[in-house]
């Protein structure tokens, strides 16, 4: 559990229950997050395909484009690694 306001809340969902954050294979647990980690991989690519596509379409080659559009793309992923690393950093030194 975690106390309002350490960054969580947004991924503090689990079928209803506000309680659990799930960070790792745990996603995996129920169809409705099964199906909500699929979406959001399945988004991923098709952004990074569809701009490759652009791209071909116009005769360009920017792989820094590319680069910068999967990184948009997949901005929430890292915001949320971030803030678990945090939170496990702090879990670490609270046990210290």
């Amino acid at each position: 559990m975690f106390a309002p306001g350490c960054g969580m809340e947004k991924y503090q969902r689990f079928e209803g229950d506000d309680s659990i954050c799930l960070i790792g294979a745990e996603n995996f647990i129920t169809p409705s997050m099964t199906a909500k980690a699929l979406k959001h991989r399945q988004d991923h690519i098709k952004t990074v395909l569809f701009e490759q596509d652009r791209q071909l379409r116009f005769g360009k080659t920017d792989p820094i484009k590319i680069c910068s559009v999967s990184q948009k793309s997949s901005e929430w992923a890292s915001e949320r690694a971030i803030t678990i690393a945090k939170l496990v950093r702090s879990a670490v030194e609270d046990e210290s």
